[in-house]
This record gives structure tokens, sequence and C-alpha cells, in this order.
């Protein structure tokens, strides 16, 4: 089974905003069931993490995951940073070879559809880098997916004007992933 994670998911987070205020939590809903409903195997979107703070509810989620047999974990978020800051990274845990190659799936996938879009690569994450609890506490090969910044006006407007594009390219890196994977 896939999960997808709606990062920011535990009470009084929503997490970042965009430039015409729509909150991760908001936009990535509605994004993760985008791809639930693409995907042709057993998914579960997680929108509501149990805990009173970050560490609690990474520790609930990657309990959770492990009950429902989760194999594979991707977590929705997007960029923030300063206007000029653009472009897509997917961060792994660094000694995950399975969470690079999913990484480098989802990557592809997203190049292969929004090449348009800078690349910022796959990126390594180690205990205390940002990400780090989920991507560690998981036991699946997992990624956190940036596929833009919502602060940038220009990378806003592709993720809202095409939000159905998205949800493909991240389907369709999924999908790689667990035909790579199964060969491996």
């Amino acid at each position: 089974m896939i999960a997808l994670c709606v990062g920011h998911s535990r009470p009084n987070d929503s997490g970042a905003s965009s430039v015409t205020g729509v909150t991760e939590w908001d936009y990535n809903s509605e994004l993760a069931e985008m791809v639930a409903d693409k995907l042709k195997e057993k998914t579960k979107v997680y929108s509501t993490y149990k805990g009173n703070g970050y560490v609690s509810a990474m520790r609930w989620l990657a309990r959770k995951l492990d009950e429902d047999r989760v194999d594979t974990a991707i977590e929705f978020h997007f960029n923030a940073a300063t206007p000029k800051a653009t472009g897509h990274e997917w961060l792994y845990w660094h000694s995950s070879d399975q969470g690079r190659l999913l990484s480098r799936a989802l990557r592809d996938s997203f190049e292969d559809h929004f090449p348009q879009l800078a690349s910022r690569g796959i990126k390594p994450r180690n205990k205390g880098s940002r990400g780090a609890m989920f991507l560690r506490t998981t036991s699946m090969p997992a990624c956190i997916i940036e596929p833009f910044f919502g602060t940038n006006k220009e990378d806003w407007d592709l993720a809202v004007n095409h939000k159905l594009g998205i949800a493909e390219a991240i389907s369709s890196g999924l999908k790689l992933y667990k035909d790579i994977s199964g060969r491996w």
C-alpha cells in the first residue's frame, strides 16, 4: 500500500502559505486525493496526524504506517522562501537506497511533465535536517515532495493552473518507482 501523507497535518500547523495565502495543508490535502484517484493500487491518504507537536506526530505516523502495512510513503509539502526561489526538490533519508530510488523516480517523472520548472534535484537528509524525522522514523522507503515554491508567483501559478498535471506527475513517479524497485 502507498501512503500519501499530507504534511502539516497536526493540530495548529497548516504549514507555509503561498503568495495568495493558500496553506500547504489546504493545497496538498486536495492534491493527495487527486493522486490517490490516479493510482490503480491500494493507497491511503493520511491528512490528520495525532500528537501535540512535530516529534509526537511523526512517531504516531510512523507507527500508523507500520500498522497499516504501508510499503511506500510520500509526504506532500511545498517550499517557501524568497519570492525569487523556484523549482522542485525531493528529499530522502541519507542511508535509504530505496528512498533515494523513490526520490529519483518522482523527480524524473516531474521533470518529464514540467521541464520548464527548475530541478533542484534529490537531496539526502540526516538527523536534524528539515523533514528528517518523517524520513528517519518510517520503516518503508519514503520521500518528502516539494514540487514548487508557493512563495514564487510563477511556481504558484503553475501549481494552481496545472494541479491535475502535478497529480499525474506524482502518480507516474510512484508507478515508475514500483516498476523499478520490483526488479531490484
